[in-house]
């Protein structure tokens, strides 16, 4: 795959510290300097996402899945009969961008559709026995992928990290 050859190929230094990116997708190849921006939180929690997601993506390609598919399969199975809109709400993407998303996933026989007892108007999702296995298959590739992608942190900082972004995203949690 092209962007995993780029990913290989283009490492960025940043504070210091060298880590893989691709250049498409991480920003500042070698020799570009970022010293302004690298003092940025938004910038440093952007190159991180970065890196952590192109680790996810290439756990999922050998499970046909992309990223956001994942994680709107989880919702699914994690919340029998959870609307489209929920799923966009919780995503923070528009709703017909969702539908693409739950169309494949139906599509692929991983979900079913119903319409919503309590609610005609509304459908509700609910994960097929498939659909399951396969977040669960996909849920320990990306955990493997992420720690991997995190090798430089031990399990303690890989903790403080996670508090400290659900602090960032929760405040009053």
């Amino acid at each position: 795959m092209i962007r995993n050859h780029v990913a290989e190929e283009n490492r960025m230094t940043v504070s210091g510290e060298t880590s893989m990116a691709s250049a498409p997708f991480g920003g500042a190849p070698d020799g570009i300097a970022d010293s302004m921006a690298a003092e940025l939180v938004g910038y440093n929690l952007k190159r991180s996402y970065l890196v952590v997601r192109n680790a996810a993506q290439n756990a999922l390609d050998p499970l046909e899945l992309r990223v956001v598919s994942m994680t709107a399969l989880s919702l699914i199975v994690d919340n029998p009969g959870i609307a489209p809109s929920q799923i966009a709400d919780a995503l923070q993407m528009e709703r017909p961008n969702i539908v693409v998303i739950i169309d494949d996933l139906e599509t692929r026989q991983l979900i079913s559709r119903a319409r919503s007892k309590q609610d005609r108007r509304r459908f509700a999702l609910t994960a097929t026995v498939r659909g399951r296995r396969l977040r669960d298959q996909a849920s320990a590739a990306v955990a493997a992928a992420e720690y991997r992608a995190l090798g430089a942190l031990s399990d303690a900082e890989i903790g403080q990290l996670m508090a400290l972004l659900r602090k960032i995203r929760s405040p009053g949690d």
